[in-house]
């Protein structure tokens, strides 16, 4: 595999066109414990700064680090490892009309009349036996708070999908979906904001109590445009497409020669070969985290950078 010259990285780096939307959700893994401290036995979600309970139950924090919130690796009983880093949050989704919610300021105010994309991954815990499809991420121009236990009647703007139910306890699942901003929205709660009536909710292993309950990773908050290649010319010769974790490219020229490298928004290079072929190669993707990177194409006689969002699926 070839290393990529300091030259190329600082052109990404420098240049425009490489500016890049940012996640607008601070902390968004739950990594930072500011407030940690003592026993698990203190494992409000609150422990994740500047995360909070949006309502009068308490949110619960996960982390595998020692003596900081319940513990969270599939060394303990009943645990299981975090989607991304060390840590993830916790909430009944349905617990008879218990309902808990985690809410958090966004780093900025979304804009009026643009699309944003958010995702966040959840995964049912072993030890209740319920499941529900009732995934909600509301947004607010206030901060997101009632003082009750039962469901918050706000309506989010992203929901799942009815009927798809996750059941397992180990493969952390992609919930996800775009809307419009008003152009005021500056706080988010993510938790089911059905009441029992409207949630959708079964048993899925008879063998344990009949709680809802799942942990949440990962979330994002983005512009949806910044999905998009950089170069948005159509008459572009080179596109690309990810499929099950693997990036296909397609070059419409007849150059022979080229490199391809991928930076991630940090400037590091994560993936980057010389090829002497005309013949398009897939790319593996397996083990880059959830993110923005860019897919750089460099030939002797131009350089071509895009811009994409890699979900792992």
């Amino acid at each position: 595999m070839r290393v990529c010259s300091i030259n190329i990285v600082l052109f990404i780096l420098l240049s425009p066109v490489a500016q890049a939307q940012v996640n607008l959700v601070p902390n968004p893994s739950f990594e930072d414990t500011l407030n940690c401290a003592g026993s698990y036995v203190t494992s409000n979600i609150e422990i994740a700064y500047p995360w909070y309970s949006a309502s009068n139950s308490t949110s619960d924090f996960y982390s595998s680090y020692l003596n900081c919130g319940y513990p969270a690796s599939s060394s303990y009983p009943n645990s299981l490892s975090a989607f991304h880093g060390s840590s993830y949050s916790g909430l009944y989704m349905y617990g008879g009309i218990w309902r808990e919610y985690i809410g958090v300021k966004l780093l900025d105010t979304l804009e009026a009349g643009k699309e944003y994309c958010v995702s966040f991954r959840v995964v049912r815990r072993s030890i209740f036996g319920g499941g529900t499809d009732s995934f909600g991420a509301y947004f607010d121009q206030d901060s997101i708070y009632d003082p009750i236990n039962t469901n918050l009647s706000y309506i989010p703007q992203i929901e799942s999908p009815f009927g798809d139910i996750p059941t397992d306890t180990s493969t952390w699942k992609l919930i996800s979906g775009k809307f419009t901003a008003n152009g005021d929205e500056r706080f988010m709660a993510l938790g089911n904001f059905r009441d029992n009536a409207n949630t959708t909710y079964s048993i899925v292993d008879s063998n344990v109590g009949g709680f809802a309950y799942y942990h949440f990773d990962s979330v994002w908050v983005f512009l949806c445009e910044e999905t998009v290649g950089i170069t948005e010319n159509q008459n572009e010769s080179f596109s690309f497409t990810i499929l099950n974790e693997t990036l296909f490219y397609d070059i419409n020229s007849d150059e022979l020669s080229y490199d391809i490298s991928i930076i991630d928004m940090k400037g590091r290079v994560v993936y980057s070969e010389s090829y002497k072929s005309q013949m398009d190669q897939p790319i593996s993707l397996r083990g880059l985290s959830d993110g923005l990177y860019i897919l750089n194409y460099t030939s002797p006689g131009r350089h071509i950078a895009k811009k994409f969002f890699y979900n792992r699926q």
